[in-house]
């Protein structure tokens, strides 16, 4: 009895143990970007090794992007300083299946919000271009979080940020105007610069207001994309940053007409399906296992003692 206690035992260990490795698997991480054109955005991927960008899907429902954000968050593709109407710019969600924009929010005066980082799952950041350059918390709540509160902090930035992108393991929010990279206070709204973001060693010149920030949280690392091409510049391209004085390392272009892409995001590269209710924890299923066949055993035996 005991042998065949044992065999049970090992075979739902090594079942326990294959249904754990299979349901935690990670997905590899990939970088989205999303372009500016007087027709309609695209959702592109970016290659991080060569900075090729590759076309997802055309977004449906808007007329144009202009010096957008984009930013991921509970599974979804969020982006600012879309048109839906020739009137307003608006804040809303993206299908990166079907490509549907459904807006969240009209924007209403305040027409250029260029970038937008994601900080918490209902918290993101965004800069107010129209409104002396404000760091803005956009807060989302109410069912389904599509209801937007937005918050002005501080008096201004003080400089024109066009790039944000939060660092997970500093809890820091970083900036980039078209020339310097900058550390900003989300208490009080106030840039401080880190240093330039040219690359002497590379002859590198960024010098582009449609640029955007992304963090990588699984390596650590900030990239940094230049929409609308301008070669003398090495624009339309992909670049990594170094956080601690703004120089840049150029990967490779995107390879986009038009405006080129100027809001990116870092998420899986397989977005997780929406969140079911939670699955107990494999040591708590292996115990409650072992309690059961060891149950089953000493009835058998008792069961052949009487």
């Amino acid at each position: 009895m005991i042998r065949r206690f044992c065999a049970l035992l090992s075979i739902s260990i090594a079942m326990l143990a294959i249904a754990a490795t299979s349901s935690n698997a990670v997905p590899p991480p990939q970088l989205y970007g999303l372009s500016s054109t007087t027709t309609g955005g695209t959702l592109y991927t970016i290659d991080t090794s060569t900075g090729v960008a590759t076309e997802v899907v055309t977004l449906t429902g808007d007329v144009s992007t202009s010096g957008v954000g984009l930013a991921y968050m509970n599974g979804t593709f969020y982006a600012t300083d879309v048109r839906t109407s020739t009137e307003y710019a608006t804040f809303g969600t993206i299908n990166q299946s079907t490509g549907a924009y459904t807006p969240l929010s009209n924007q209403i005066d305040n027409d250029a919000w260029r970038t937008l980082a994601p900080v918490t799952n209902s918290v993101f950041y965004t800069v107010d271009v129209s409104n002396a350059d404000t760091l803005t918390k956009i807060t989302l709540s109410g069912p389904g979080l599509t209801t937007v509160t937005t918050t002005p902090i501080g008096p201004g930035l003080g400089t024109d940020i066009d790039g944000l992108a939060y660092d997970t393991t500093t809890g820091v929010l970083y900036g980039t105007s078209d020339t310097y990279l900058y550390t900003i206070d989300t208490t009080t709204g106030i840039a401080t610069e880190v240093g330039s973001l040219d690359n002497v060693s590379n002859s590198v010149n960024v010098d582009n207001s449609r640029n955007d920030l992304a963090w990588d949280w699984d390596t650590s690392t900030m990239y940094f994309n230049v929409g609308e091409g301008n070669p003398s510049f090495s624009n339309d391209s992909l670049y990594t940053v170094n956080l601690s004085n703004g120089g840049v390392t150029h990967i490779g272009g995107n390879g986009v007409t038009n405006y080129g892409i100027d809001g990116i995001t870092f998420v899986p590269e397989e977005l997780p399906p929406p969140p079911s209710a939670p699955e107990p924890a494999a040591t708590t299923v292996l115990f409650i296992g072992m309690l059961g066949i060891l149950g089953l055993a000493l009835r058998a035996r008792k069961a052949r003692s009487s």
